[in-house]
């Protein structure tokens, strides 16, 4: 019954989060979790219906980012899929300052833009950011070809489109139906860059009938050299300020820009690099890159590191053994040749033990040093120390007569009394004399 239930929220859950149920998926929130973050509940999940993906702090949000942009686990989710949890990730990081919105770098500044689309129109491009020195109010930044670059190279390292939602829900945090989605920058020269939108049927409407008119993308500017480096979102909106943007259908367009001071740490990643590259604090970051460059170019000179010295030298490769070499050394050490597995070893080593115990009994018993009423005690004491026994041969005295029979013989009824080595040997050995004539007397 409480699997049936269990199920029963799952499925509740799909269709109030809009995800599937997944093959592998959690059907309750796993154990491990609760152990780590006793209150986490569905909202700390990016996939809140198959648990996966937790995000209780801002450290685990990291964690979930970074595995939620390996393809191999976005590809179990449909388009629509990945753009909820995608927007899930993005409140998240907001809630817990991370990236573009950690507000303890102040190198970056967010600046909101907004360009006229023209009347009763629905573009297909548009103009994200002119090229050149883009002035406003309350910010001016520069867009050159570095700059260019930076945005493309940070647009080509993203797994989804970018959104466009209505008057910039996503970054409040609330709730963001998206108007459309951008799913291409192109490179204009002169022009600047562009955007190849996808609308939405319902913000096709709104721009045809004239409700909205406004697109304003939010772009991140580093403050140490004023250039815009990233795009973060678009929206809709009806909050034009400034001219100086080329709209998006006709020449009738304005811009606005809204300062924000919000960034994605990058002063406290060049200081981090300055120190572990021992560079001083007022290393450029061209200084930084430079010096990146060139510990790139030795490691690759130097080729790839294989192992740990230490590993190396166990091995007894080379240091400079490729790939194949290590790989081939462990896999001959797991399976060499004449391989025993270790029940048949086990058994052999008890063949032998046992081999080698019957044998050195024999030898005392031959050599007078115990007398058959001893051999179960020889046994246990050869078997477990056969060094130890072996010193026993050789030093003790002889306490049976070499010899005589003492296996066993029959009884030799005609005789009853014992001579005298007999008798000192009974007392010697602690054994009565019937013990005697029955197993060592004469035949």
């Amino acid at each position: 019954m409480a699997d049936k239930e269990a199920r029963r929220r799952q499925e509740e859950r799909a269709r109030r989060y809009g995800i599937g149920i997944k093959e592998r998926g959690n059907v309750t929130i796993p154990s491990e979790h609760r152990e780590r973050w006793p209150d986490i509940a569905d909202e700390d999940y990016l996939d809140p219906v198959n648990y996966r993906y937790p995000c209780p702090d801002a450290e685990q949000t990291r964690v979930a980012a970074r595995y939620w942009a390996q393809e191999d686990n976005r590809r179990q989710y449909t388009q629509e899929e990945r753009e909820i949890i995608s927007r899930r990730l993005e409140a998240k990081k907001k809630k817990f300052k991370i990236g573009e919105y950690a507000q303890e770098n102040k190198d970056l500044r967010q600046i909101v833009l907004s360009v006229d689309a023209g009347p009763g129109r629905v573009p297909e491009f548009i103009q994200v950011l002119p090229f050149g020195e883009v002035r406003s109010e309350k910010g001016d930044f520069v867009v050159d070809e570095e700059s260019v670059r930076e945005i493309l190279h940070n647009w080509k390292a993203r797994q989804n489109d970018m959104v466009i939602d209505y008057e910039h829900q996503t970054l409040s945090g609330q709730e963001a139906p998206a108007a459309g989605w951008v799913k291409g920058l192109e490179d204009r020269g002169a022009d600047g860059i562009w955007a190849r939108v996808e609308w939405t049927p319902r913000a096709a409407e709104y721009l045809r009938n004239k409700e909205y008119r406004y697109l304003s993308p939010v772009v991140l500017v580093r403050r140490s050299d004023r250039r815009a480096v990233r795009l973060h979102s678009f929206a809709l909106t009806n909050t034009p300020a400034i001219d100086g943007m080329v709209p998006l259908v006709n020449k009738s367009g304005s811009a606005c820009f809204q300062v924000n001071k919000e960034g994605s740490g990058l002063e406290e990643l060049l200081k981090a690099l300055r120190s572990a590259l021992n560079l001083p604090d007022t290393a450029t970051q061209e200084e930084v890159l430079s010096r990146v460059r060139d510990v790139n170019a030795r490691l690759e000179s130097a080729g790839k590191v294989i192992a740990a010295k230490e590993v190396l030298e166990l091995l007894e490769v080379p240091e400079n053994a490729d790939l194949n070499t290590v790989k081939g050394k462990i896999l001959a050490l797991k399976n060499p040749s004449g391989y025993v597995r270790i029940e048949e070893f086990n058994a052999l080593k008890e063949k032998l033990a046992l081999k080698e115990r019957d044998e050195l009994v024999e030898m005392a018993l031959k050599a007078g040093k115990i007398a058959p009423a001893q051999k179960e005690w020889a046994e246990q004491y050869a078997l477990k120390d056969p060094a130890g026994f072996r010193a026993f041969i050789e030093h003790a005295p002889q306490v049976v007569p070499v010899g005589r029979d003492i296996s066993g013989g029959g009884k030799d009824d005609n005789k009853t009394a014992l001579d005298d080595a007999a008798v000192l040997v009974c007392k010697q050995l602690g054994i009565s004399h019937e013990t005697y004539k029955k197993y060592g007397g004469d035949s």
